[in-house]
Formats: structure tokens, sequence, C-alpha cells
């Protein structure tokens, strides 16, 4: 059966997806911009095997560095001598590399039901926003905490599932399976054990996971949204 939550304008429905809400082309235009250049990027660069386009895209580009990126204040050096060069897009760019087809599907398919509902019904401006803050402080967190050498859009999706979360207890309309918030935080859970590596995931970007979670959640709280909210 159909899902019975209220339909927005913005929302298609399809029976064989049971309700899953999916926003149009015109109503969330920079998401689809994202899918499209994170599929090109994953192609261009065979998903993060090398070249110089992966060199233009990872926060830091160590041949650009002439010291070492191993502690945190050399990291903080080196991020800080991109940004005085101009490059600034370093900060988002990690967003659209991806490594494996598991990788990049999973996050398009997230990004395309969660950022597409959020862009559809809050405004481009907002989901920019919202991009750029939450992008920024996963990949720098990232960075601190491992090495230049990472990527994906899974801080922003994590982003995402906090921001929806909190944002669907004070709206009934906004599409979110309870279960999906459990899913990941096991999966974030998971990220800090060697499993991902039993099973050939490689290792996790744990704190673009981690803070982008908790970016997306303070962004939500500052809207208003509350882990509680009594209906009226």
């Amino acid at each position: 059966t159909l899902d019975a939550q209220p339909m927005g304008p913005w929302q298609l429905r399809n029976p064989l997806n049971h309700g899953l809400p999916r926003a149009r082309l015109r109503e969330a235009p920079l998401v689809y911009l994202c899918i499209a250049v994170a599929t090109l990027v994953a192609l261009m660069t065979s998903f993060g095997e090398g070249g110089p386009l992966l060199r233009t895209l990872l926060i830091i580009d160590p041949w650009q560095i002439d010291h070492p990126l191993l502690s945190v204040d050399q990291k903080m050096q080196g991020l800080a001598a991109m940004m005085l060069d101009g490059q600034w897009w370093r900060v988002l760019s990690p967003d659209f590399l991806h490594f494996s087809v598991v990788h990049l599907v999973f996050n398009l398919l997230m990004l395309w039901v969660l950022g597409g509902q959020l862009e559809a019904r809050s405004g481009s401006l907002f989901f920019f926003l919202f991009f750029v803050v939450v992008s920024a402080l996963s990949n720098i967190a990232q960075l601190m905490d491992t090495s230049y050498l990472f990527g994906g859009l899974s801080g922003v999706v994590y982003g995402l599932v906090a921001y929806t979360w909190l944002w669907k207890k004070s709206d009934d309309a906004v599409f979110f399976p309870d279960a999906l918030f459990v899913l990941s935080l096991l999966w974030l859970a998971l990220g800090y054990t060697p499993f991902t590596a039993w099973v050939g995931l490689g290792s996790m970007a744990n704190s673009a996971h981690l803070f982008g979670l908790l970016a997306g959640g303070v962004v939500a709280l500052l809207r208003g949204y509350r882990p509680v909210q009594k209906k009226t």
C-alpha cells in the first residue's frame, strides 16, 4: 500500500517504492547537480585511483606543501596554505570523490531522497548553506583525525540524517523512517571497529561521519526542531 502521509506538491510517489518521496529536478536542482558532479568525478578519477583531478579535489595537495602532514599543527598549516593560495574549494571538493561503486551509489541515493526533500521544501539557498557548513566541518574534522586522502558525501549525508530526524519531530509530512536513524548510528559505531576492513570495505571516514551528524543536528536545533515535541 502507499504511504498515507500528506503529500506535498514537490513529491512524486511510485507504488513500486511504497511512497518514497522524490523531488523533481526543478525543485532540487542543486541535489541533482551534486549527483551529476559526483558521478562524473568518480568516472574521471577511476573511483579515486589517482591523476591530476584527484589531486585538485583533495582537501590538501601534498605536492604543493613543503612540510610533512602528520601532526594537527602541520595539517592546519597545510590547509591554511591551500586557503591563502585561493584554493577555497578544497574544504568542499572531497565530497565528490568516491572510491567504489557501492560508496557512490549509497551516498547518492541518500542525498537524492533526504537532500532532495530538504531543498524542495526549504529552498535551494538553505540547502546550499547547509551543504557548505556541514561539508566544511566534516571534511576539516576528518583531515585533523587522519590524513588528506579521503572523500565522499557521507559527512553531508550524516548531516541530513540528523537534521531530517529532528525535522520530522515537528512535521509529520517529512519522510524519514525511524529505523534509518538507528541504522546510521549502528554504521557509525561499526566504523570505529575492524568490521569494515574485515568485509573488504576499507577504513571509514569516522570523523566526517560523526561531525557531519553533529553539525546537521545543531542546524536543526537552531531552526527550532527538538528530539521530542508534542503534536497538536
